[in-house]
Parts: C-alpha cells; sequence; structure tokens
C-alpha cells in the first residue's frame, strides 16, 4: 500500500525554480528556497558542484527568471528597488557575488529578455514609457550605481 503523505509535508517541500544553462553550456543557475528565502544557485554541469551565489539579494518572490551575461560571467535580474515593488535590473557577478542595480526609472518595472551577443546590451521588456514594450537597454551608456537589496 502507498505510503500517505500530509498536505503539510507537501506545503514544506522546497521549489527550485528558473532553471537557464549558461550560454557555454558548463552551468545552470536557478532560484531555490533551501533557506527558507529565494537564493540564486549554480551547478557546474560537469563536476556537479552547487554553489549558492546570491544572500538575500535574491527576488523575494519570483516574478520572472533572469539572462546570463554573453561571457556567462553574469547575471542579470530584476527585483524590487528598496522596497519599492517596482521591477527593476541588477546584475550580479558570479565570482564575487556583487550585485549592482542597474540605472531604473522609478515608475517602471523592467524584465531583463535576453543579452545582446556583443556583450553591450540588454533587451528588456519595461513599461518605461507607459506600457509594456520591448526595450534595448545599452549596458555602457547607462548610469550604473551600487544597489541596495
Amino acid at each position: 500500500m502507498p505510503q500517505r503523505i500530509s498536505l503539510e509535508a507537501l506545503a514544506a517541500l522546497p521549489t527550485v525554480s528558473a532553471l537557464n544553462v549558461s550560454r557555454g553550456g558548463d552551468q545552470v543557475a536557478f532560484y531555490a528556497d533551501w533557506t527558507g528565502r529565494f537564493e540564486l544557485y549554480t551547478l557546474n554541469l560537469k563536476t556537479r558542484e552547487q554553489r549558492q551565489v546570491t544572500d538575500g539579494q535574491a527576488p523575494k518572490a519570483i516574478r520572472a527568471g533572469f539572462v546570463w551575461a554573453t561571457d556567462d560571467s553574469r547575471i542579470f535580474l530584476s527585483r524590487d528597488q528598496d522596497g519599492d515593488e517596482r521591477q527593476a535590473l541588477f546584475t550580479l557577478a558570479l565570482a564575487s557575488g556583487e550585485v549592482t542595480a542597474l540605472q531604473h526609472a522609478p515608475q517602471s518595472m523592467d524584465y531583463a529578455v535576453d543579452a545582446h551577443p556583443d556583450g553591450t546590451r540588454l533587451l528588456v521588456n519595461s513599461t518605461r514609457g507607459g506600457q509594456m514594450n520591448v526595450q534595448v537597454y545599452d549596458l555602457e551608456k547607462e548610469e550604473r550605481r551600487p544597489g541596495r537589496c
């Protein structure tokens, strides 16, 4: 006879979400709530080494995925800026774990879609201009400033 699992036990199972393979194909990044909140992890597909990359900087609720940079050195993600519930763009350096806010229009919602192969631009779904449209975010020209996450 199959063992019964309680509803409470099912609800307590961890969530793994937004699996995304790196451009080089040697890593996968994903969100998981193993610590009690969502954090970003990477898994080396050859060595099976898993690493927690964020420590409180990941979105509290997963509303959007994330995008690998062309050279796999960083990840672009969306989360709210200082608790304002408006999705802003951030870059996460994988080697150091440093999270930097990219320029954010306070009334907009910005979601990374894809990084251009030349590494200088990011395709973004954004409400800048009043409604959701696809826009190009120029990583070389837009002002960067340290982000508070």
